[in-house]
C-alpha cells in the first residue's frame, strides 16, 4: 500500500482534522509553516515561541532534531505495509560519559532522470 507523503498526513495525522502542526498555506504557494508546541499544539519537544538564547527559537539544533524525532517516530508508528520507501528515517544512538547521541539518517529514492524524489509505489 503507497503512504500518502503530504505533510499534512506526515504531520496532522488525520485529514481533515484542525491542523495543528503545519499550514501548507495558499495553494500553489509552496509554504509550510512549522507551529510551536505548546502541550496541545505542535511538535513535542519544539517550541518557537521564545525570544533569544537558551530557547528554540534560536537554537537549530533543537528545532532539526525536534523535526526528525517526530517524523521518524510517526514513521515507525505505521503498519510495516504502509511505511514509506522513497522516504526512510533510521536513528541509532551512542553513549559517551554522560552524553547520549542520536544519529538520523534519511535516504531518498531519487529518479535519475529529473534528480527528485521518485513516487511512492
Amino acid at each position: 500500500m503507497a503512504i500518502d507523503l503530504t505533510p499534512a498526513k506526515w504531520f496532522d495525522e488525520n485529514e481533515g482534522a484542525v491542523k495543528t502542526i503545519i499550514n501548507t498555506g495558499v495553494a500553489g504557494t509552496g509554504n509550510v509553516t512549522i507551529y510551536s508546541g505548546d502541550g496541545t499544539n505542535g511538535i513535542t519537544g519544539l517550541d518557537l515561541t521564545g525570544s533569544g538564547d537558551a530557547d528554540d527559537s534560536a537554537n537549530a539544533a533543537r528545532i532539526l532534531k525536534a523535526i526528525l524525532e517526530y517524523v521518524y517516530t510517526y514513521q515507525e508508528g505505521l503498519a510495516s505495509a504502509d511505511q514509506p520507501t522513497t522516504m526512510v528515517v533510521t536513528r541509532s544512538s551512542s553513549a559517551s560519559g554522560t552524553t547520549m547521541y542520536y544519529t538520523y539518517s534519511v535516504r531518498f529514492a531519487i529518479d535519475t532522470a529529473t534528480a527528485e524524489v521518485d513516487a511512492e509505489a
